[in-house]
């Protein structure tokens, strides 16, 4: 599904060196975990073409019906939205129209999102890292014996997230020079860019003072002298270190790498904070992603009137 530029831009002729930097540029208009997702939504697209002998760039409307109604029977609506949004992507990038767009399509998806929410499909969400989740996590490392370096790591990556709302990719490339210290024991964290922020404007959240206590202590095993990447891992160490110390602390499955953006915003709505300042500390620009993750606390509130 990489765009074709090969030598010519609309019939002008190009240099290599011309042609494998707007490669580069166009690439670069999506984050690289985007990417790598289109490009397995597009692989599989073109898998299926392959065996029942249709044509998959560019593709028919009617053949992409066939697929998708087949894959329905497999995969979440989630899914199926991906695999219509990287197909449809892959064709104008390469200058077809998007199949995806067909009327045919858009009533084909609609009536197959109805059936799975008739058969009790809900939207998946990752398990919250609520504050009182990060306590029974504490506990648990804190009653360990033995080395304590990766465990002080583990705890501060789980309580930053947990009140940051930051995403795995985030705190994956998270630099002690993003951290400001404040004179009342919390601090500040610059988040230089982000799945909604691709242009790099940025934006400052608030660390409360127990967190930044753990990074205290992380800092002081770390001997890096706060200087380089926060916790050296990458998103996916981030998910597997988040579930590893959920499970072992007893709190089953279901924790990720997201953990941490819906614990954050359940934690705040339970304390009564406006949506406006939730959407502000986890950076979201509709309440779409808040409304979701707090659904169930919102639901409380009416046995106030009860």
């Amino acid at each position: 599904m990489e765009n074709e530029i090969t030598g010519k831009l609309r019939g002008v002729e190009l240099s290599a060196e011309l042609a494998d930097e707007i490669r580069k540029t166009l690439a670069a208009s999506k984050a690289s975990s985007t990417i790598r997702a289109y490009q397995a939504a597009w692989k599989n697209w073109q898998n299926w073409c392959e065996v029942g002998g249709f044509e998959s760039l560019p593709g028919t409307p009617d053949a992409l019906a066939a697929y998708l109604t087949e894959r329905a029977k497999s995969i979440r609506s989630s899914s199926l939205n991906l695999a219509c949004t990287a197909i449809g992507d892959a064709h104008k990038r390469a200058g077809f129209s998007n199949p995806c767009a067909d009327p045919v399509i858009t009533t084909l998806m609609r009536g197959l999102r109805r059936q799975a929410a008739e058969k009790g499909e809900v939207p998946a969400q990752a398990a919250a890292l609520t504050y009182d989740v990060v306590d029974i996590i504490r506990n648990h490392i804190e009653s360990q014996t033995g080395p304590r370096k990766k465990a002080l790591r583990d705890l501060a990556l789980i309580t930053l997230l947990a009140a940051t709302g930051l995403r795995r990719s985030e705190a994956a490339v998270l630099e002690w020079s993003d951290i400001y210290f404040e004179n009342d024991g919390t601090g500040r964290l610059y988040v230089r860019r982000s799945k909604t922020d691709q242009t790099g404007k940025g934006a400052i959240i608030a660390i409360p003072a127990r967190v930044m206590e753990d990074l205290d202590r992380w800092d002081g095993v770390q001997g890096a002298g706060r200087t380089g990447r926060v916790f050296g891992l990458s998103g996916r160490q981030i998910s597997r270190r988040i579930a590893a110390n959920a499970a072992a602390a007893g709190l089953g499955e279901g924790f990720s790498g997201h953990s941490g953006r819906v614990g954050m915003a359940q934690t705040m709505t339970r304390k009564g904070a406006p949506i406006a300042l939730i959407m502000r500390q986890g950076r979201w620009s509709s309440t779409i992603m808040v409304a979701r993750y707090t659904r169930r606390q919102s639901a409380g509130e009416a046995l106030r009137y009860l």
